[in-house]
């Protein structure tokens, strides 16, 4: 079983006096906070995904720390995967409450969804909704309403793992507490628009060998029983690549 790439555990006094310094500001702050920006629905961000790719981030039997992958759409009448029903961006922790619950089926659960946080799956040559749940009851993600005011998720574009430049794919963001299994768990979840370097749908002539690469970084609180939450950062890192699988073919 591949091990999570844990980055760093910071303490809430901890994380105030890096972000004081010029290099995580930089690093954290002007990247981080647009991953919430509202984006759906403008005139650059017209379209909603079809597709729920859902990560759970949890305990196994044996102790050791594992993530689960299941994938989500609904089939068209037609059964063309151009013609996939659009889900609406509040209509997301339902689903990821019907798939955690068993009532809603994953698609194809055991063909190359990946391990952990190994990107073998197809989630990212579309646009979709990146959805994370952190299945603990001591553990949840950060919020820019709590203190700290740090994001859920940063991302950045990058070349191998230097990051070169600023997210212009993945916003939408929110942060809820769903239930699982009757007991409350918080789920971090945004939109993978499917943008290139310069925030566009990639020119047809791209498409097909269209690949975008970004590091990304899950910001997360556990509750040690201590007087404040420790914040610990995951590092999967990720692409976010081609060629798409429709919808949409945007001009």
């Amino acid at each position: 079983m591949t091990s999570l790439p844990l980055k760093a555990i910071f303490s809430p006094e901890e994380v105030e006096a890096h972000i004081s310094g010029e290099s995580l500001q930089s690093a954290l702050l002007n990247p981080s906070r647009d991953i919430m920006d509202v984006k759906r629905g403008t005139p650059a961000f017209p379209e909603l995904p079809a597709y729920v790719y859902l990560y759970r981030i949890k305990f196994g039997p044996d102790g050791e720390l594992r993530v689960d992958h299941m994938l989500y759409y609904e089939e068209a009448p037609s059964g063309k995967p151009e013609d996939r029903p659009r889900i609406a961006h509040g209509d997301v922790p339902a689903i990821v409450t019907g798939l955690l619950a068993g009532t809603l089926a994953s698609q194809d659960p055991s063909n190359d969804l990946g391990a952990n946080f190994e990107h073998k799956g197809k989630h990212w040559n579309r646009l979709c909704y990146l959805a994370f749940v952190i299945d603990h009851p001591k553990w949840s993600f950060c919020d820019l309403e709590d203190d700290p005011k740090l994001p859920p998720a940063v991302f950045h574009r990058c070349i191998g793992s230097q990051p070169t430049g600023k997210n212009m794919s993945f916003f939408d963001g929110a942060v809820e507490t769903i239930s699982v299994g009757g007991k409350d768990r918080t789920l971090f979840y945004c939109i993978n628009h499917w943008r290139n370097k310069h925030g566009k749908w990639p020119p047809k002539l791209d498409r097909p060998n269209f690949k975008e690469s970004y590091k990304y970084d899950l910001y997360t609180k556990f509750d040690f029983g201590a007087q404040a939450p420790v914040i610990l950062i995951f590092d999967p890192g990720g692409d976010n690549n081609g060629p798409p699988v429709p919808p949409p073919d945007l001009p």
